[in-house]
C-alpha cells in the first residue's frame, strides 16, 4: 500500500508539472521548485520590517519568504532617488546567503505604478512613455498630447494612499500612479522588464517569485482614492475595457512567470490569506465543509499548490494564534505534493507581530502513506510515515499520534 501510494504521488507530481506547462490557472498550477513533504520545506511567510531590512537569520527559519515593498522604507525612501526595488533584492540576497535553499520572492503591483520602483520611475520621467499611465481628466486630449504642464506630476493621475515622501525622480511627485493596461504596447515591458529584468526581477537568481498586488473592479482600482475614476475621467465603458485589458496582461505575465520557472502568490490554491472555504477567524464553523471538499484523492489541493494561513482572532489580530494545532492538521490532511503553510499579509514584524512558529509547524511527520479519509462522521484522518494525523470537526480538536 505504501509503495503504491508513493508511485501514485510521483505520477501526480508529473501530471501537475505538465499542467503547469500547458496552462496557468490559479489554484491549478504547480511551481518548478523541488517537491517536498518536509515541514521545514513547506513553510511560507509574507513579511516586512519597519526599521530596516528583514533580519536574514530570522527569515531563514522559513522556506518561502516574500519581502513586501514596505520593508526598510525608512532607509530606501531616503535615497536619491528612491530604490525600493534594489532594497528588496538586497534583502533576498542576504537570506539566500544564509539559506541557499530558501525560495525568495519580492513585491510587484499590477495596478499602481509606484515611482519608488526604479523601472517605473524611469518611464514616468520620460513623456514618451506617458501613454502607459492614466492621465488626469482633461490633461490628455489626444494620444501623445498633454496640456496640464511640463511633467508627470501635473499630467498624470496619482494619489497618496500609501506614499513615502522623498525623491521619486525628475518631475515625478511621489504618489501612486496608475498603469493603463489598455495601451497594447505595455505588455511586453511588463513581462520583460517589470517582472523579468536581470537586476531586480525574475532573471536575477535570487528572485524566484512575486506577490502581485491589487486589481480593477467596476468601482475602480483597488486601494486607491474613492474618486480615482472620476479624476481620471473614466466612463463605465472605459472601466470595462480596463478590466479586460488588465486581465489579459495578468494572464500573459503569469504565463511568462511559470514559463521562466517562477511563481506568483495568487496562483496558490488559497489566494492571499488561507485555503478557500476555511474561515480564518471562525475555523470551527467551516471545518467540516472544508474537509469534505478537500479530503481525499483528486481534490483541489492535490492538483495545485496549496497555501494555508494560520487562523486569527481577528483579521488584524493574529496572535496568540487561536488554533495552531487544528490549522496544521487541516493542512496536513488536505495538502498535495506542493503546499505551503504560514502567514499571508499580516503586517511588518515587530513586538506586536512576532510571526510565531508553533511546535506543530516545526515537527516532521514524514510523507503521507494514504489519502485523507473521513473515518467517522466529521472525523478526518491521514497516515504519514512518522505520525497519524486526525482532525475532529465536531469538537474541533486535533491529534498527532
Amino acid at each position: 500500500l505504501t509503495m503504491a501510494y508513493m508511485l501514485w504521488t510521483l505520477l501526480l507530481v508529473d501530471l501537475a508539472l505538465l499542467k503547469g506547462v500547458l496552462a496557468v490557472t490559479p489554484g491549478q498550477v504547480t511551481p518548478s521548485y523541488p517537491q517536498s513533504w518536509n515541514m521545514n520545506e513547506s513553510t511560507a511567510i509574507m513579511i516586512c520590517n519597519n526599521s530596516g531590512l528583514v533580519d536574514a537569520t530570522w527569515a531563514s527559519k522559513w522556506h518561502l519568504v516574500d519581502i513586501d515593498w514596505n520593508s526598510a522604507k525608512v532607509q530606501w525612501s531616503k535615497t536619491t532617488p528612491m530604490d525600493c526595488e534594489e532594497s528588496m533584492v538586497t534583502n533576498v540576497q542576504n537570506i539566500k546567503k544564509i539559506k541557499p535553499t530558501a525560495i525568495t520572492w519580492v513585491y510587484r503591483n499590477g495596478i499602481k505604478a509606484l515611482p519608488w520602483f526604479t523601472h517605473v520611475r524611469e518611464k514616468l520621467e520620460d513623456q514618451a512613455w506617458w501613454g502607459w499611465f492614466m492621465a488626469n481628466d482633461g490633461c490628455n486630449p489626444s494620444p501623445g498630447v498633454y496640456t496640464c504642464g511640463p511633467n508627470a506630476t501635473h499630467n498624470l493621475y496619482h494619489d497618496f494612499e500609501q506614499t513615502p515622501q522623498g525623491d521619486c525622480g525628475r518631475g515625478v511627485q511621489c504618489g501612486e500612479y496608475v498603469f493603463d493596461h489598455r495601451n497594447n504596447t505595455i505588455q511586453e515591458w511588463l513581462i520583460d522588464t517589470y517582472f523579468l529584468n536581470a537586476d531586480t526581477g525574475g532573471r536575477n537568481p535570487n528572485v524566484e517569485g512575486f506577490y502581485v498586488d491589487d486589481g480593477w473592479s467596476s468601482a475602480g482600482p483597488s486601494e486607491m482614492d474613492k474618486d480615482a475614476v472620476a479624476k481620471m475621467g473614466m466612463s463605465t465603458q472605459n472601466i470595462t475595457d480596463m478590466i479586460a485589458a488588465w486581465k489579459a496582461n495578468q494572464a500573459a505575465w503569469r504565463q511568462a512567470l511559470v514559463d521562466n520557472k517562477l511563481f506568483e502568490w495568487f496562483l496558490f490554491y488559497g489566494g492571499q490569506q488561507t485555503a478557500p472555504g476555511w474561515s480564518q477567524t471562525q475555523p470551527n464553523t467551516t471545518c467540516s465543509s472544508y474537509m469534505k471538499t478537500n479530503c481525499g484523492p483528486n481534490t483541489p489541493p492535490q492538483n495545485g499548490t496549496l497555501f494555508f494561513g494560520f487562523s486569527r482572532i481577528q483579521h488584524h489580530e493574529p496572535w496568540p494564534l487561536p488554533s495552531p494545532n487544528q490549522d496544521v492538521a487541516a493542512f496536513l490532511l488536505t495538502r498535495g505534493p506542493y503546499a505551503y503553510m504560514g502567514y499571508g499579509w499580516t503586517g511588518c514584524a515587530d513586538a506586536h507581530t512576532p510571526f510565531t512558529q508553533p511546535p506543530a509547524l516545526t515537527t516532521e511527520y514524514g510523507a503521507p502513506t494514504s489519502d485523507c479519509q473521513e473515518i467517522s462522521p466529521n472525523v478526518f484522518q491521514r497516515e504519514f510515515t512518522k505520525a497519524t494525523v486526525t482532525l475532529n470537526c465536531t469538537d474541533f480538536t486535533a491529534s498527532y499520534t
